[in-house]
């Protein structure tokens, strides 16, 4: 009896022994970190929020493309508190590609599941009930919940990380009541779902004052995401007041710029001294609207000239040799009209009117030729003038643009170019090299020394001018 319960007895002190000795051992793995997942925790919104979504080069953010498996791995690799080293090796997916780090440390860390999660194609569209689920593994604290949508029963596989996602409110469904979780989940939603999580939402009013000029040409004001995603892409640091988000700084380079002339997708902006872009100011002959572009005044009278200059816009032309090109084209592209009434010289403000007609019928007189050329002008960022007053020895009414450069104003006369016919040159003319006086409005009681067969030769030239045209 007792030998047998010595024999027990040293039975199980060796079972004890062993189990120490794999214990030991197991603890000594977890210490150097061999077979152990690495910890992996995204950032809160307690923290500075750096952007995690990013536009594409050619100035677009596409907030309703769909996201790929590769960018959904993305979003969540940028968001994370650490970065270990751990990697896992992820089959049929090109180590040298840009999204492989994030791909091969989520799948060390559990998040992608490379044996139960289904299409790991980079490229492929991310569905809503894979990020949702991707998502919930990083918080296995979570507790059990329930759903109600109809589309994720019990038997779903999405159906676990849906009711805890819904629960903590991170996650809505769609106003016929279903989630859909094998659709495609888009940029946008996925920012949506991420900002809940990190308790992040856009300061609105921030963004109203600063955020005049579009980040993106495909996000406006008018999308249900745009505030949404400008949280995931402005960089600034945040406090909170009345549960609300107040960005306590925005550095962001696209809500500041450098003070003066901002030219911005065929738009003319003005920022103050301050850096940001100034609205329903002037600036010398230059008007800024309420949305702080700059206008004629004239709704299609703008929409006809930037139509213009999208014809003419070529990028491997510089702003002044785009000036030359708005130039010629008014010099081109109109014929001329006599008419008997003139502006008082010195009277401002019919720029927007003239180029209107002008542009309507193709027809008008040198008040005409100026008023269009001023506009393309003005809409490059020009602070060009359209000048009333006279021209020749014994002044007569006439209008052409002036704008200066390096302080020194220049003539650009487009009806008399037309005119001259390659005789003399009207581009960037200055004031001495004249063949003939210009006239302000306080030059106009001047003595004048033309004679009567200069004046005729004059009216002469303007004639042919218009039998040319026409």
């Amino acid at each position: 009896m007792w030998s047998k319960r010595l024999i027990s007895l040293l039975l199980c002190l060796v079972l004890l022994c062993g189990t120490a000795v794999f214990a030991a051992e197991g603890e000594e793995e977890a210490e150097k970190g061999m077979d152990v997942p690495p910890v992996l925790t995204l950032l809160t919104g307690a923290e500075p929020h750096a952007p995690y979504i990013r536009g594409y080069g050619d100035g677009t953010v596409r907030p309703d493309v769909y996201l790929t498996v590769a960018e959904g791995c993305q979003l969540y690799y940028g968001l994370l508190r650490y970065q270990p080293a751990d990697r896992a090796e992820i089959p049929g997916v090109d180590k040298g590609k840009w999204y492989y780090d994030a791909m091969s440390l989520l799948a060390a860390g559990g998040i992608l599941d490379l044996r139960r999660d289904g299409n790991l194609l980079p490229d492929a569209a991310m569905s809503r009930g894979q990020f949702i689920l991707m998502l919930t593994r990083f918080y296995p604290e979570l507790e059990e919940g329930t759903c109600t949508y109809p589309d994720v029963p019990r038997s779903s596989p999405w159906y676990e990380a849906v009711a805890k996602a819904t629960a903590m409110g991170w996650i809505n469904g769609f106003e016929d009541g279903t989630f859909r979780p094998m659709d495609p989940l888009t940029r946008a939603q996925a920012a949506a779902v991420l900002n809940r999580v990190m308790g992040r939402q856009a300061d609105e009013a921030l963004l109203t004052e600063q955020a005049v000029i579009p980040v993106f040409t495909d996000l406006s004001p008018d999308h249900w995401a745009y505030y949404t995603l400008m949280e995931a892409v402005i960089n600034h640091t945040a406090g909170y007041r009345e549960g609300r988000e107040i960005w306590t700084s925005a550095e962001d380079s696209r809500l500041h710029y450098p003070p003066g002339l901002v030219l911005s997708g065929g738009e003319v902006y003005w920022a103050g001294e301050d850096g940001i872009i100034l609205r329903d100011t002037r600036v010398g002959n230059l008007y800024f609207g309420p949305d702080g572009r700059y206008t004629c005044g004239d709704a299609e009278t703008d929409s006809l000239i930037k139509e213009i200059l999208a014809g003419l816009y070529d990028p491997a032309l510089t702003r002044e040799e785009l000036l030359r090109a708005a130039f010629d084209y008014t010099v081109k592209s109109f014929s001329y009209l006599r008419r008997t009434a003139s502006y008082e010289w010195g009277f401002t403000g019919w720029e927007a009117e003239e180029a209107l007609t002008m542009l309507r019928t193709r027809r008008g007189n040198c008040y005409s030729y100026a008023a269009v050329f001023c506009l393309l002008a003005r809409q490059l960022g020009y602070d060009a003038a359209a000048v009333s007053g006279g021209v020749n020895w014994n002044p007569r009414p006439h209008g052409w643009v002036e704008i200066e450069f390096d302080g020194v104003p220049y003539i650009f006369d487009t009806e008399l170019e037309m005119a001259k016919k390659g005789q003399y040159h009207f581009w960037k003319l200055a004031y001495e090299d004249v063949p003939w006086p210009y006239h302000w409005a306080e030059t106009a009681g001047e003595e004048t020394e033309e004679t009567g067969e200069e004046a005729a030769a004059e009216e002469a030239e303007e004639a042919a001018a218009e039998e040319k045209t026409e």
